[in-house]
């Protein structure tokens, strides 16, 4: 059993604490570079990035941190598909509308617009 000296020890808690500080200071920094590029990929919209940044958040103990941002980024893309889906299908029932009214002869419709499901039949 090795035997260390008042002085030893003493030296030995300095360097653990500034090991350790050294070590926490590196942590918050880690934490921070991941969240700025976790961001930075969301407003890139660089999915691939997005996706590593979102598998590192759990690894520096982050979970929760990490689902909240990844949640948040799939609910804005849900959102901006479905607003653009919901107005398309909406102009494209207008669209045969317009044309069934107007058309003086009831023809074939157009292709693009038998390309909406759910339309209403002639």
């Amino acid at each position: 059993m090795t035997q260390y000296n008042d002085y030893t020890l003493c030296c030995l808690g300095k360097t653990l604490d500034a090991s350790f500080h050294k070590l926490h200071d590196a942590e918050s920094q880690l934490r921070k570079v991941v969240s700025q590029k976790f961001d930075e990929a969301v407003r890139d919209e660089d999915l691939a990035s997005v996706e590593r940044y979102f598998k590192i958040f759990p690894l520096i103990n982050m979970h929760d941190e990490g689902l909240r941002r990844f949640t948040d980024y799939l609910s804005s893309k849900v959102k901006a598909t479905w607003g653009c889906n919901v107005w398309s299908y909406t102009k494209a029932i207008l669209a045969k509308q317009r044309f069934l009214i107007l058309s003086p002869v009831k023809s074939e419709l157009p292709e693009e617009l038998k390309q909406c499901e759910g339309n209403t039949s002639q």
